[in-house]
């Protein structure tokens, strides 16, 4: 689930590290930030781009990648 993602991601993380979390506008992007938030991270979006679905012709689909660092 994402909340032990992020309850144990830190515990992988090195004092400079950041986790990556790759997803789209179509999950709960209000969820994924509460939870960063709940476990002590600052949330940046560090790309967004649209790309062609490969499976519905002509819909494009908006993905994004954000990191997560623990505050200091």
């Amino acid at each position: 689930s994402l909340r032990s993602f992020f309850r144990d991601a830190g515990n992988h993380l090195t004092a400079n590290g950041e986790v990556l979390l790759g997803t789209s506008k179509n999950a709960r992007l209000d969820v994924i930030r509460a939870l960063g938030r709940e476990y002590g991270y600052v949330q940046k979006l560090i790309k967004q781009a649209e790309t062609p679905s490969e499976h519905r012709k002509g819909v494009k689909i908006d993905v994004r990648i954000y990191s997560f660092r623990l505050r200091k």
